[in-house]
């Protein structure tokens, strides 16, 4: 099992994988020392959406170096990997942020019935986040 991390930005259901964040930042919560920030609703090109910038949490990607606006988080989730459903390569000009769609078992990601989520593939997240 693959345990993930489940997150709404800019109305959409996000996840990340657990092995992929350190650390989780309320809002008010300022930045450690030498940990650069980048927004990943404009990365993904997401606009628009239910939560105000103020009220979005910050996930700090394992390593340390770089934290990302993540919106709200709604909780963590098991997933079986055979069931991430690929998406299509031509959906995006470059390479895809993410591995495929999920859906979260009931009640596991704190977001009622099952929720579906794009994981993120961590290694393009890296990625987008230099850019």
């Amino acid at each position: 099992m693959m345990r993930v991390m489940v997150f709404r930005l800019s109305g959409v259901a996000i996840a990340l994988k657990l092995t992929a964040v350190e650390r989780i930042l309320a809002p008010s919560d300022p930045l450690p020392e030498g940990v650069g920030a980048a927004d990943l609703a404009a990365a993904l090109g997401l606009r628009g959406g239910l939560s105000r910038p103020e009220d979005d949490h910050r996930a700090i990607l394992a390593g340390g170096g770089m934290a990302l606006r993540i919106g709200v988080p709604l909780g963590t989730a098991s997933i079986d990997p055979r069931w991430i459903l690929p998406l299509p390569g031509y959906m995006f000009r470059q390479r895809s942020p993410f591995r495929g769609v999920i859906v979260a078992a009931a009640g596991s990601a704190g977001a009622g019935p099952a929720e579906r989520a794009l994981l993120l593939d961590e290694g393009e997240l890296a990625e987008l986040s230099r850019e």
